[in-house]
């Protein structure tokens, strides 16, 4: 899902050969979608947030865009926010997704938006338990439409909640640790969602960064992520530093990494394109 990002990609956040299918977004549209998936804007009493933080992409020595990522405990679920804007070719792309799950990591429903000037995208899920095993219905309307139905075996998270289920066991996470766990999220490739195996390496603490970091593999992806025991993330290095992530101190220091490369201004793609 993060085309992100994450591992595909945190997520997590978006690699860069998942990049070209991250069409473009105006961000009111995408705020919209986001609140229906990720649920009210109020805040309850029981809310927690483990991470609210602005980061920066990098693709090689280049500036390649930044973004914006929430992940909140409410009342016994967990909740994940995401706004991204990157820069490709001298265009602007920007996306947003919203996810909720159970507090075990039971995928709840997920929702993504990639909108343009003339067409937008947004793709719904829902999950559902049946007999043998978990279902995620999958609707994609606008610039595409499609109905998916995808089954899930137990114990698959939403890509997105991978930092969650590495903070549910951070007492286990000591150097050497190796541990595995099926994630659900978009392949933009080939206009698909799976499931996929994502396998990790605790290396250790860096008192350095305040964080501990850990080396995780995703089929031909390679990261090294520095995350702290609350969920956030300080740092990410994919495959060998080919891209890079890094947490910001504020929005203005994120947004004025891309405008300093000439971000600034630039046309936003149609989805349809």
């Amino acid at each position: 899902m993060r085309n992100h990002i994450l591992l595909v990609a945190a997520v997590l956040l978006s690699f860069p050969q998942a990049a070209h299918a991250a069409k473009p977004a105006k961000k009111a549209p995408a705020k919209a979608a986001q609140k229906t998936a990720a649920a009210p804007e109020e805040k309850s009493a029981k809310s927690q947030i483990l991470n609210d933080a602005w980061y920066t992409m990098q693709s090689g020595s280049s500036p390649w865009g930044y973004f914006h990522e929430i992940i909140e405990k409410r009342d016994g679920r967990y909740l994940y926010r995401y706004e991204m804007t990157k820069r490709e070719k001298a265009v602007l792309f920007q996306e947003s997704l919203g996810a909720v799950a159970e507090e075990n990591l039971t995928p709840v429903a997920f929702n993504l938006t990639k909108a343009g000037e003339n067409a937008t995208e947004i793709v719904n899920g829902t999950y559902a338990r049946e007999k043998t095993s978990g279902v995620m219905n999958i609707d994609v309307k606008g610039a595409r439409v499609a109905a998916l139905k995808r089954h899930i075996a137990d114990g698959t998270i939403l890509e997105v909640f991978f930092p969650v289920w590495l903070v549910q066991r951070w007492d286990k996470l000591k150097p050497g640790y190796r541990g595995r766990v099926r994630v659900f999220t978009e392949d933009p490739a080939r206009d698909e969602f799976i499931a996929r195996p994502v396998s990790f390496t605790v290396k250790g603490p860096d008192a350095k960064d305040g964080c501990t970091e850990i080396n995780i593999e995703m089929e031909n992806t390679r990261s090294l992520w520095c995350m702290t025991s609350a969920g956030s993330l300080v740092r990410m290095d994919i495959n060998g530093r080919q891209a890079q992530i890094r947490r910001a101190s504020s929005e203005q220091e994120a947004k004025a990494f891309l405008d300093a490369s000439g971000g600034a201004g630039k046309t936003v793609r149609n989805v349809s394109e």
